[in-house]
């Protein structure tokens, strides 16, 4: 826990150094710095207040790794280790836990369980479309991508940008004709 700024515009941390280190060179010597005390947070500890928060403070301690019973609502995710990828994996876990979808922007905005619990009762519960089975067809229309590759292959025919050459080793027996329905 170098890092004296999180993500967040403003320094997570700021601790006074009677003299700054420096390297041989000049330069800051970061390594050198003193650990912010985290402990020391000008913030008291509050409980999660409801089950939403609760839930919350769940996610938040898997995806942070650090005990439940130690976040509370008016912490800052940024502060206790999160970053854009970890706020990520935690956005997803709340999409799927309350049916909702928040913009990373938001987390940005509203970093600590309060915040996010504010979101979430502000926001509908959606439920993901259901997946239809089309009918059976022979032929199926191609995919916008499948499109394009078909346009480059025509476009210059000798071209092998798109040939996966690779050979595979069958132990056993091999039954062709499986293998030619398969393909």
């Amino acid at each position: 826990m170098k890092t004296l700024q999180s993500e967040c515009e403003e320094p997570a941390y700021i601790v006074a150094v009677p003299k700054i280190p420096l390297t041989e060179r000049g330069k800051i010597d970061r390594a050198a710095l003193p650990e912010p005390d985290v402990h020391k947070k000008n913030l008291q500890y509050v409980a999660p207040r409801d089950r939403n928060e609760k839930i919350l403070a769940e996610i938040w301690s898997d995806v942070l790794e650090v005990a439940s019973g130690k976040i509370g609502i008016h912490d800052n995710f940024f502060t206790l280790g999160g970053h854009s990828l970890k706020a990520t994996i935690m956005l997803a876990r709340i999409n799927r836990k309350f049916g909702i979808k928040i913009p990373l922007a938001e987390v940005f905005e509203a970093p600590t369980i309060s915040g996010i619990a504010a979101i979430i009762s502000q926001k509908e519960s959606h439920k993901g479309q259901a997946l239809v089975l089309s009918e059976k067809r022979e032929y199926y229309p191609l995919s916008s991508a499948q499109k394009r590759l078909y346009v480059l292959r025509n476009m210059e025919q000798d071209s092998v940008a798109y040939n996966l050459p690779m050979a595979l080793v069958f132990d056993g027996r091999l039954d062709r004709e499986k293998l030619t329905v398969a393909f």
